[in-house]
């Protein structure tokens, strides 16, 4: 059953201030409501494994100037556990790539 409503969501940081337990909870349904839905949502957080199992497409941006600096597509199919080795790589790879070109890069 498809959900009414705008085809697109924001959310900014909206796990953040969540315990463990809840934002299990809440990303399970956050799931469960795209699958209905399939809404395009734009997910901003700095949390990179909760991105990649949300996500479709990650976005990866320089802080000053703001800029795309990387664009990369998960390819893993839904549903997926946040423990599967393939998201645990994938996550492990934007991690080191951001932490390289993005923190290091910043001005002190």
């Amino acid at each position: 059953m498809a959900m009414d409503g705008p085809p697109l969501g924001l959310m900014d940081e909206p796990l953040g201030a969540l315990d463990a337990i809840t934002a299990y909870r809440v990303r399970q349904e956050l799931v469960r409501l795209w699958q209905a839905s399939k809404a395009t949502v734009f997910f901003v957080t700095h949390k990179i494994a909760e991105t990649v199992q949300l996500s479709d497409r990650v976005m990866l941006f320089y802080d000053r100037p703001t800029s795309v600096y990387r664009d990369v597509t998960i390819p893993i199919k839904r549903p997926r556990s946040n423990t599967g080795p393939k998201l645990l790589q994938l996550e492990a790879t934007i991690t080191e790539d951001f932490f390289a070109n993005v923190v290091r890069a910043a001005p002190a």
